[in-house]
C-alpha cells in the first residue's frame, strides 16, 4: 500500500495527487503547497473543459441532471481534485438555490418535474445532492457539531412485528407481484413511462411489457399523457382504498436532527 501511495505522489496527475493529500493524509487546503497544487488541479485540461460550461452565474452544465448537466459536472470536478470549498464550486450553491430568470442553461431535467409531482425524487432530489457534495446547509451545520446528540426518540412500539399491507376488510394482502398494466388502445408508445420507471422495468419497445420489479411508485401512471396505465390488481387496490380511507388526515411534521 505505501508503496503504491509513494508511486501516485510521485507521478499521478495533480489531482490525484491533491486528492491524496487533502483525504488521505488530512493536509489543510490552506497551506501553501496545497494552494499550489490546486492551482495546477485548476489548470489541467479536462478542468478546463469542464470549467468552460460555467456561467456567469456560477451554473455549470447545460441542464440540472446528466452527464453534461450540473450534477455530472460538479461530481467530475470533485473527482478531479477540485477543491470543494473554492470559489468556483461555492459558486454553484446560489446558482442553485436562486436560478437565474430566463438563464441560458436549463435548472431541471427531462422528466424532473413529473418525478417531483410523484413524491420520488426528481429536479428537488438532484438539486439536493449537489448541495450535499458541496457541504451545503444542513452538510455544513453537521460538520461543526460539537458533540454526538441525544438519542432520538420515535413514537412507536419497537417491539410491533413487521407491518403487513392490510385492505379494506382488514385482512393482510399480498400483492409483491402486481405490476401495472396498459391500455392499448389509449397507449401511443410514446416512452415516458419506460424513461421514469426508477427500476427500469417497463420495457421501451413494447413499454406495456414490465419486465422487472415493480415497487408499486406509480410515477409510469402519473405520468403518462395518455392515461393507458392502470393497476388491476383486487389485493393491491384494496390496500391502496384502505390507506385512502385511513390516512388522508393531514399530519404535523416532526424533525429529528
Amino acid at each position: 500500500m505505501a508503496s503504491v501511495v509513494s508511486f501516485l505522489m510521485q507521478n499521478a496527475c495533480a489531482g490525484i495527487r491533491y486528492r491524496l493529500r487533502r483525504e488521505l493524509f488530512g493536509e489543510s487546503p490552506d497551506s501553501a503547497d496545497m494552494t499550489a497544487l490546486q492551482e495546477e488541479v485548476l489548470a489541467q485540461p479536462n478542468v478546463r473543459r469542464l470549467l468552460a460550461r460555467r456561467h456567469p452565474d456560477g451554473w455549470i452544465g447545460r441542464e440540472l441532471h446528466g452527464g453534461e448537466g450540473l450534477d455530472g459536472s460538479v461530481d467530475a470536478l470533485l473527482r478531479a481534485g477540485v477543491e470543494r470549498t473554492s470559489p468556483v464550486l461555492q459558486g454553484v450553491v446560489p446558482a442553485v438555490l436562486h436560478p437565474s430568470v430566463n438563464p441560458a442553461y436549463r435548472p431541471t431535467f427531462h422528466g424532473g418535474e413529473a418525478l417531483d409531482r410523484s413524491g420520488l425524487g426528481g429536479n428537488r432530489s438532484v438539486a439536493a445532492q449537489v448541495l450535499a457534495q458541496l457541504g451545503a446547509a444542513v452538510v455544513t451545520k453537521l460538520g461543526k457539531m460539537t458533540e454526538i446528540p441525544a438519542p432520538v426518540q420515535v413514537d412507536g412500539d419497537a417491539d410491533a412485528p413487521y407491518y403487513r399491507p392490510l385492505g379494506l376488510d382488514g385482512e393482510p394482502k399480498n400483492f409483491l407481484k402486481a405490476k401495472p398494466q396498459t391500455d392499448r388502445s389509449k397507449c401511443t408508445g410514446c416512452g415516458v413511462c419506460a424513461a421514469l420507471c426508477p427500476m427500469g422495468s417497463i420495457s421501451r419497445e413494447d413499454p406495456a411489457e414490465v419486465t422487472g420489479v415493480c415497487i408499486k411508485c406509480h410515477a409510469c401512471i402519473k405520468a403518462c399523457p395518455a392515461g393507458a396505465k392502470y393497476f388491476d390488481d383486487e389485493a393491491f387496490l384494496s390496500h391502496v382504498e384502505m390507506l385512502k380511507q385511513n390516512y388522508q388526515r393531514r399530519a404535523e411534521a416532526e424533525w429529528f436532527i
